[in-house]
């Protein structure tokens, strides 16, 4: 699986780009900034869906960014040359400091999500270079790339109800939508619409509604929607459930709908009502 995005390119401000002409490409430097966040191996715990990293970084040190590979990319880690290795993109810098100078945070949240699944990761850094006296240069001097050492990890499966955390914050999608009117056949109808996310393209979520009134059983589904396989790290699938006039139940009554949802051994439940029609 590919995370779909190269490297992002900064805004040139007058200081980075003095420092960015001073780079020194032909030879990276030794590993620099240590990966502390997550640990080699480990499970992340997403930040609202999405992958955070932190590190330490070496005096001198500065505009550290996570560089992220699907593990799938790269079938041979001790052979990566991050100086080089295209696989590898941008998913986590972090911008310049209040007077707009190479900053020297030590973590960063992506604003990118990932698909479930394992990934090499690597922090890049600028190293300065000595000069002739010996002294180090300052954020208009000269740097080398500088790679920490290459770590696994594993993005968890992620269920979510609406859209999860690809929602657009100013207008996210329900996770629960009514509607009420006549079907083709002029006949009085309700619709009851969930809508579910998952971060496994090509993965499955399986739904369960059940609308009762008390203990009884008036309708329910078991409809099974397939994630986009050709999604970058996920999608959102829709259900519907369809209900017509219920014989000894008056119009406007309110029933209750079970529903859940289970992918990947992962599985979500909420309740709602239904009016019956």
């Amino acid at each position: 699986m590919s995370t779909g995005r190269g490297p992002r390119r900064r805004a040139a401000r007058a200081t980075l780009a003095a420092a960015a002409l001073a780079i020194c490409t032909p030879a990276a430097a030794q590993a620099s900034a240590t990966l502390t966040q997550p640990a080699n191996g480990a499970t992340i715990t997403l930040s609202a869906g999405y992958p955070s990293f932190a590190w330490t970084l070496p005096a001198g040190e500065v505009d550290p960014s996570a560089w992220v590979a699907p593990a799938a990319e790269v079938p041979d880690p001790s052979s990566v040359d991050p100086a080089s290795a295209e696989q590898f993109a941008d998913i986590c810098d972090t911008p310049p400091d209040a007077s707009d100078d190479w900053q020297r945070s030590s973590s960063c949240v992506s604003d990118q999500l990932l698909a479930a699944g394992s990934y090499y990761v690597y922090v890049r850094t600028l190293v300065p270079v000595p000069d002739d006296s010996g002294a180090y240069a300052d954020d208009n001097g000269s740097y080398d790339a500088g790679f920490s050492a290459l770590s696994a990890f594993t993005v968890p499966l992620v269920l979510a109800w609406g859209d999860g955390p690809d929602a657009d914050p100013t207008d996210p999608l329900p996770a629960v939508q009514e509607n009420y009117g006549a079907n083709a056949e002029n006949k009085p109808t309700a619709w009851v619409f969930v809508n579910g996310w998952l971060n496994e393209p090509g993965g499955q979520i399986a739904f369960t509604l059940t609308v009762k009134r008390g203990a009884r059983v008036i309708k329910r589904i078991h409809p099974v929607r397939t994630i986009d396989p050709d999604s970058l790290y996920g999608a959102g699938v829709q259900v519907k459930l369809v209900l017509h006039q219920v014989h000894g139940i008056r119009p406007e009554t309110r029933l209750s709908c079970a529903i859940v949802m289970t992918a990947g051994g992962v599985t979500l439940a909420r309740t709602t009502t239904v009016k019956a029609v």
